[in-house]
């Protein structure tokens, strides 16, 4: 499971209010989710900010 899901699952967050806090499509999201695509670095930034977990861990860790 991608970080970032598992992340939001974890704190309850959904795609939608993720996409509406940042200010993207929820595909957007679902895209990041899956691992089809990452966000840009200022994106990435504002997620970790949003989520209170590090970069690394969220996007770029290890699954454990």
């Amino acid at each position: 499971m991608n970080n970032l899901k598992k992340t939001m699952d974890q704190q309850g967050v959904t795609q939608s209010e993720l996409a509406r806090q940042l200010k993207v499509t929820r595909q957007c999201v679902n895209n990041w989710t899956r691992g089809i695509n990452l966000p840009n670095m200022k994106i990435i930034k504002t997620v970790s900010i949003y989520l209170q977990v590090p970069i690394d861990k969220l996007f770029f860790g290890e699954d454990k």
